[in-house]
């Protein structure tokens, strides 16, 4: 169960009930993120071995990639992109962008080698995107910190 310290703004909508299942909490994190980013499709925290913990997708759409296959991917994007960093000495790499197509992938590090993968419409205000990634990436921090 997440513990009730886990609450930081309940004006925001980031409290959780002590009483709801970790998947249950995760689910309305990640129904908030959709409501307050119309334009993301998808979500989805992985863990370190690309395994979704939780996901969510706005419809199903034809080209929808399903979750695993997907949190998979980001994981395996994400560690490139550390191990690119990390040979320039740029420090950590906190996200990776992907322009696709029609889509904009958003893969945000959580720390503890988890991560939060957002899929956008290629419309998306990348800027007030990158800001609610990151608001909520904070949220899921501390959900996953109480887990682990």
């Amino acid at each position: 169960m997440i513990p009730a310290t886990v609450t930081r703004d309940p004006a925001r909508g980031v409290a959780e009930s002590a009483r709801d299942s970790p998947e249950v909490s995760f689910r309305k994190v990640l129904q908030r993120l959709l409501r307050d980013l119309p334009d993301a499709q998808a979500v989805a925290v992985g863990d370190s071995n690309g395994l979704p913990i939780a996901s969510l997708a706005r419809s199903t759409a034809a080209n929808a990639t399903p979750a695993m296959e997907s949190t998979a991917m980001a994981t395996m994007a994400l560690a490139a992109a550390q191990q690119i960093v990390s040979g320039l000495r740029l420090g950590k790499a906190q996200e990776v962008l992907i322009r696709a197509g029609g889509a904009l992938v958003i893969i945000q590090d959580l720390g503890r080698q988890f991560s939060l993968s957002v899929v956008l419409s290629s419309e998306a205000n990348l800027g007030f995107a990158t800001l609610i990634i990151q608001r909520f990436a904070d949220d899921i921090r501390m959900m996953l910190a109480s887990l682990v």
